[in-house]
């Protein structure tokens, strides 16, 4: 290709391929420019995405891939907005993923047992990042010709250490690899990666995936079905270390779970590695607030101690400031008291200012990690307690089913110490309740976003279908947009009138995307159809 028709992106990426590309979104095999590299580069047009959730969990893999600086996880070089475009550029690794590797059938009991170890290496470090993948899969394990293993597609990922709520967009999850917890719509942890880990041990080892069934549904039923107790019998062919870690993952409960990939790898006889784990900026800045006030306080006092005509009087002057400031009497000498005091009260001042700097500082921080704060600065009775709820878009605020409020909330909610039942009610959304705790002398801080008590169903159907969720018509195939719904069980119904009706039915969880596809031409025609 020569200069003239060499196609330049954001006026740093030479184009060398296209892998595949829509109105939407693009991936290309190119040369950054100023890195000069070889680069995947990802490209999504924030204009004419039809759905604003596909931008945020592209520009939540960059922020995150951005901290995780592993061998064994892909690395992101470059990420932005160019116009209306937001792009990622991420390290060329030519390679496959796993699923095609297994696909091969040419593995050997080594090479499964290095590739799970260097898939362990790189959770273990995300997981000490705080990052939780939530999408493990062989479609998201890359392999290359030197059988070097990397994680990748952090899209789905969070934060385990974000606020109460999980994510503001719709995940779209695949339910064969999910723990119990995620398909249920409950809060994740590290844990629930860890399930998901324990299938690709399994079919590593074993070559099929134990819970796939004939089509979501069942595959869901039998992942929530499942009973560890077999795990033993059912896997018995697995080397007896898998065969540990697999019944140390699989749990149905996450507590009963082997703890972390740290444990993992002590079973396998592999030696963890050290993960740095930089501070944040808020405790940064609280520690330099705390050395900053300690020298100036140094300083102050060796000035005054040491200052010309102060040394002999330092006993004497300060009993007369102390007479002056707290008994409010003439000094015990008539000499006048020296002006460095001055400089010392105003030292205290400003020490007390900066202590105040330092404990908002800290509750702010607290906030963030939804701990309980103490309120130092609240007369209450001691068996009192406060609450506070910040919730988008708004919802009425009912605890043990009284009204108590509507938000957003002018003043904290004081209740007596206890358990409450914490209802929130919006026309618009589905009821959201949950079990709080009320602690006395202390603020709760609850965060809530609505949108995250829907699922969404994804309906593809060949040809094309009329889709009926609870005898309800949602619309014709294709779909404009997922069907939005509440948790929950639903019974779908797709008519066409060339084929018999289809029925089945589907399990919506919370924050998450069902997809389900149908050909109607392997169903019988109707009887007036030719």
């Amino acid at each position: 290709m020569s200069d003239s028709n060499k196609q330049i992106l954001f006026k740093k990426f030479e184009i060398l391929s296209c892998y595949k590309k829509n109105e939407h979104s693009a991936v290309y095999l190119a040369n950054h420019i100023y890195l000069e590299k070889k680069v995947f580069l990802k490209v999504l047009n924030t204009k004419t995405i039809p759905d604003s959730s596909i931008t945020e969990r592209f520009k939540r893999e960059a922020k995150i891939l951005a901290q995780l600086e592993h061998p064994n996880i892909i690395k992101v070089f470059d990420f932005g907005m160019f116009e209306e475009f937001f792009y990622i550029s991420f390290e060329y690794f030519e390679s496959k993923n796993l699923r095609e590797v297994l696909n091969s059938g040419k593995l050997t009991e080594e090479l499964k047992r290095n590739f799970l170890i260097q898939l362990v290496k790189g959770l273990n470090f995300a997981h000490q990042k705080n990052v939780i993948h939530r999408d493990i899969k062989p479609e998201n394990i890359l392999v290359n010709e030197k059988y070097e293993l990397k994680l990748t597609d952090f899209g789905l990922a969070q934060d385990s250490i974000d606020s109460l709520v999980t994510q503001m967009y719709a995940v779209v999850g695949t339910p064969a690899y999910m723990s119990p917890e995620q398909i249920q719509g409950e809060k994740l942890t590290h844990k629930s990666d860890l399930f998901s880990l324990g299938i690709i041990a399994i079919e590593l080892f074993s070559g099929k995936n134990p819970f796939l069934g004939e089509d979501s549904n069942e595959t869901i039923n039998n992942i929530i079905s499942f009973d560890e107790g077999n795990v033993e019998e059912l896997f018995s062919n697995l080397p007896e270390d898998i065969n540990k870690i697999v019944k140390g993952l699989l749990a149905q409960n996450p507590n009963n779970r082997l703890n972390s990939c740290e444990d993992i790898l002590e079973i396998l006889n592999v030696e963890k590695e050290d993960v740095v784990v930089k501070e944040n900026d808020s405790n940064k800045k609280l520690w330099l607030t705390i050395a900053t006030v300690g020298i100036i306080f140094a300083l102050l006092i060796a000035y005054y101690i040491f200052k010309p005509n102060n040394v002999t009087k330092f006993a004497d002057e300060n009993l007369e400031a102390k007479s002056e400031i707290n008994n409010e009497k003439e000094p015990i000498s008539k000499e006048p008291v020296d002006t460095s005091m001055k400089d010392l009260n105003s030292f205290q001042n400003e020490k007390q200012s900066a202590e105040n700097l330092i404990a908002t500082n800290s509750i702010e921080n607290s906030v963030a990690k939804n701990d309980d704060i103490i309120l130092e600065n609240i007369k209450r009775t001691n068996d009192m307690g406060e609450l506070f709820i910040k919730c988008y878009p708004w919802a009425k605020v009912y605890l043990d089913n009284k009204f108590l409020e509507t938000t957003p909330l002018t003043k904290n909610i004081a209740a007596k110490e206890g358990k409450y039942l914490l209802t929130l009610k919006h026309p618009d959304y589905p009821e959201y309740s949950d079990s709080i705790k009320i602690n006395a002398s202390k603020l709760s801080f609850i965060e809530i976003n609505l949108d995250t008590l829907f699922g969404y169903f994804d309906c593809q159907v060949y040809p094309w279908s009329e889709v009926f969720i609870n005898g309800v018509s949602k619309g014709v195939t294709p779909l404009e947009n997922p069907i939005r719904l509440g948790a929950g069980i639903y019974k779908v119904r797709l008519e066409n009138p060339q084929y018999k009706s289809l029925e089945t039915t589907i399990n919506i969880t919370r924050n998450d995307t069902l997809e389900m596809k149908f050909n109607l031409e392997l169903r019988e025609k109707k009887n007036n159809v030719v």
